[in-house]
């Protein structure tokens, strides 16, 4: 045989050595191989199968490297079938070849052939091999309808050579292209033999079964179910397929997944409840994937895993005191909740909810605990969630149901004690036509309930006893029963020296790291921090501190990669001209011309180039003894306090009524109300006759203060404000105060103590007024912040006076009976000395 063949790839076609087919060629190179193989190879040529029918132009990867040598016997085609057109060949396979390597790639292909050494059938089992072949085709013939196997099996009836009697049957067997060249490879005869007898002992069980699922199907199904009955015999199919392959996919890896699951009594009967359902179910019906997402859905809760929790109380301390500057009472009340977990493993007592205004360290708090106890952290955004179904779920009879949020995020977290962070839970709402989704959460955080949590999507109980739950929220306003079940622990608004600290030594570094600032790219003076807190900060927590950093580092990184490139392109101009140039000269000159290297410490003087205008300006609170201008402390709804001024303007007019106008709320329109009362019910003591309300028009106003005002807080202020603009008497500038009074003149308890004290620290207002009601309030506030002020208690609005106003403003006490006319302003206005500089009152002696 040659060693060298021009090569015929074929697309579908595998033949074995014997036999005799005829094809017709119509590709131009396939033609071109023919010719040659006429022409200068006696009609030998090499008949090759492709792997993939598709390919045009098969190159040696595309080929299966086994074939046949085969004869061209005859070569029919028109007169210009030289140019390409198609024609019939027939052909003789004559034995087994390889291919080594392609020769040539032009016309057509030419490579170099081995030939295997084979190994031949022993003669004694001939006769024996062939009775099985011939008695197993026959029978594959007679149950198959199709009229080629029938001509097959008369032609073997001739054949009395086992060998050429396997090739002919392996021509005809509905097996993959890579099973024929398996068997091709073989060059042991006797074993080539063996694999036909087992591929046509399985064709003959792959026949009967399809006549088996054929019968079944037909007596189910009737001739206008058509295109069910396809569908059926399709899963039916697979499934057996499955079983036979042992490689389970689709329907069958879900019930290998309900099979292995580890699940409780309860739930194992319920799944496998569903399961039999699921089981009978039409694939085409509606039912089928809402029945197989609801076992998935099931499946994928953690029903039996649990993280390994880290049980160091010294480490928890450690993690919070890398991640959180100060905050000591706070650290030390989680400390004691997380002691007094781990000793007891189901932990029944109120949820930690942690209140303050944003930007304090919430959230930041939360992913601390969790890192500290090793529970994987799981957060749920409740602002803006109206409706019941995303905390229960919604009922399976709904379409596109799902679980609630909290069972999502439970099968995301995987286990079943993680820390949930409920987030913003003051902002949760409510509707009329979609349930209190407030009320579902009561289920949830009390422990006496969560440990059989239903979700309407579930159907099964959920235990949420090992689950840690924090919560947080700006402000205490959440529904009365919500907050019962709550630890309320308040985070304040931070000093100026505590958000220097943060700033200096948690967000510059990080901002650094993570803008790329590089070591020695940037000194960041203390002057210029604290300008950066005064002048372009003004709230109680640190975010926008962090984001006017993150600007700082990315301008510093900007100028320093802008000096680098043009440091680059100076040096390239320089190898240029000194290529140009001669002497040291040139070398000098170009030297001079570098720019100076930028400066990495940046003043307080260069913060208006990095970080542009002064955003606050450093303006002191007026301090001034003013008439009819009082402050007063209020408590936003954001969570932090605020120092603002109440004004009030007399001027002649109709009278009879006070107007309020600017930022007021309809609490502190009401808190007019009572101030007005006061003021009438005491004008004979004021000196005030009634014909001064009927001559003038009385105007209250909100100055210098962009948020609403609204509460309770700002009574007292109101009637001070009144008071002092009625009888000319000056309010004392350095004095700011809060709480609510009655008609008869007590004062009354009122909320966010520990936040308006903060506010009037960073406001610079020395003396602050609160009612004896909120004097237990005083230990939860920081030395700190009471060092710095002079905090006054007081029970009443007369000893207020004495503190507020410049003298008594009740008739006999410093000032004459008073006239029907409101006293000039300007004349009664006294020198805007501040309050220690002014004589001690009465009351003041006594305390």
């Amino acid at each position: 045989m040659p060693e060298q063949l021009p090569i015929l790839a074929l697309r579908e076609d595998f033949f074995f050595p014997g036999v005799m087919a005829s094809l017709q060629v119509g590709r131009p190179r396939s033609v071109a191989a023919i010719h040659t193989a006429l022409e200068r190879y006696g009609g030998l040529m090499l008949l090759l199968t492709q792997r993939y029918a598709e390919s045009e132009d098969p190159l040696e990867d595309d080929l299966f490297p086994c074939g046949v040598v085969c004869k061209v016997l005859n070569w029919e085609f028109d007169s210009d079938a030289a140019a390409g057109t198609p024609g019939i060949v027939s052909i003789e396979c004559m034995g087994q070849a390889r291919l080594e390597a392609l020769e040539s790639q032009a016309d057509h292909l030419i490579g170099r052939i081995g030939y295997p050494e084979r190994v031949a059938l022993d003669e004694s089992r001939n006769n024996e091999y062939l009775a099985k072949l011939k008695k197993l085709f026959q029978k594959l013939a007679r149950d198959d309808e199709g009229e080629a196997f029938w001509q097959e099996n008369n032609a073997l009836k001739s054949i009395d050579d086992a060998v050429h009697c396997a090739h002919r049957i392996a021509s005809h067997l509905t097996i993959s292209l890579e099973m024929k060249h398996e068997l091709l490879e073989e060059v042991d005869e006797g074993i080539r033999i063996e694999r036909v007898l087992a591929l046509l002992r399985g064709q003959k069980k792959l026949d009967k079964l399809s006549q088996r699922l054929d019968s079944k199907m037909r007596k189910e199904i009737e001739d206008s179910q058509r295109i069910n009955y396809l569908n059926e015999k399709i899963r039916v199919m697979q499934q057996e397929l499955d079983q036979l392959n042992g490689n389970p996919d689709g329907e069958s890896e879900l019930e290998r997944r309900v099979r292995e699951a580890e699940l409780p009594d309860p739930v194992r009967q319920k799944v496998d409840e569903e399961h039999r359902r699921f089981k009978l179910m039409h694939p085409m019906s509606g039912e089928y994937s809402v029945s197989r997402n609801y076992l998935e859905c099931v499946l994928g809760m953690p029903w039996t895993e649990r993280s390994k929790l880290k049980r160091s109380i010294s480490r928890a301390a450690q993690v919070l005191d890398a991640d959180h500057y100060g905050l000591e009472e706070v650290k030390e009340r989680i400390l004691d909740y997380l002691a007094v977990q781990q000793r007891v493993r189901h932990l029944r007592g109120p949820v930690m909810c942690l209140v303050g205004p944003p930007g304090v360290g919430k959230t930041s708090l939360a992913e601390s605990i969790a890192r500290a106890t090793g529970r994987k952290y799981v957060r749920i955004a409740l602002g803006g969630i109206v409706d019941e179904s995303e905390i229960r779920g919604h009922r399976r009879t709904y379409i596109g149901s799902m679980p609630g949020k909290l069972m999502q995020r439970m099968a995301r977290a995987g286990t079943r004690n993680p820390l949930f962070l409920l987030d913003e839970v003051d902002k949760i709402g409510k509707s009329a036509n979609h349930g209190d989704p407030a009320a579902a959460l009561l289920e949830v955080l009390d422990p006496e309930q969560n440990h059989c949590f239903g979700d309407h999507y579930l159907e099964i109980d959920f235990d949420l006893s090992e689950v840690m739950f924090l919560c947080t929220a700006n402000t205490t306003n959440i529904p009365e029963p919500l907050l019962d079940r709550m630890e309320v622990i308040k985070l304040p608004g931070y000093l100026e020296d505590e958000k220097f600290n943060i700033g200096r030594s948690y967000l510059l570094p990080r901002q650094m790291e993570r803008n790329g600032v590089r070591e020695g790219e940037l000194e960041l003076s203390d002057e210029a921090l604290l300008g950066i807190l005064r002048g372009y900060t003004h709230e109680p927590g640190v975010r926008e501190l962090d984001r006017q950093l993150a600007k700082l580092c990315r301008k510093v990184v900007r100028r320093h990669t802008m000096l680098e490139s043009e440091a680059d392109a100076e040096k390239k101009t320089k190898r240029q001209s000194g290529a140009a140039l001669q002497g040291g000269a040139a070398t000098q000159k170009t030297r001079s011309r570098r720019k100076p290297k930028l400066s990495a410490r940046i003043a307080p003087e260069d913060l208006k180039e990095y970080l542009g205008s002064v955003r606050y300006s450093e303006k002191k609170t007026n301090k001034a003894d003013r008439v009819g201008r009082v402050k007063g402390l209020a408590w936003t709804a954001s969570g932090y306090g605020v120092v603002f001024d109440i004004e009030v303007e007399i001027f002649p007019g109709k009278g009879g009524r006070v107007e309020a106008t600017g930022q007021f709320g309809p609490s502190m329109k009401d808190a007019v109300k009572v101030a007005e009362v006061f003021l009438h019910t005491r004008a004979e003591r004021l000196g005030i006759s009634q014909d001064f309300f009927a001559k003038h028009e009385i105007h209250v106003t909100v100055s210098e203060f962009e948020t609403p005002v609204d509460g309770p807080s700002a009574n007292i202020a109101l009637v001070l404000a009144l008071i002092s603009a009625v009888t000319g008497i000056p309010v004392r500038g350095d004095v700011a105060m809060t709480g609510a009074s009655n008609f008869s003149g007590d004062l009354r308890k009122i909320g966010g103590v520990r936040e308006k004290l903060l506010a009037a620290v960073q406001g610079e207002v020395p003396v602050v007024i609160i009612p004896e009601e909120n004097e237990p309030d005083l230990d939860e506030v920081p030395d700190a912040i009471k060092d710095k002020l002079d905090i006054r208690i007081r029970s009443s609005l007369e000893q207020v006076f004495e503190d507020v106003l410049v003298r008594s403003p009740w008739v006999g006490r410093n000032r004459s009976k008073g006239s029907d006319e409101r006293p000039d302003k300007t004349r009664k206005r006294t020198s805007g000395k501040s309050l220690e500089h002014q004589e001690p009152s009465r009351l003041d002696a006594q305390t």
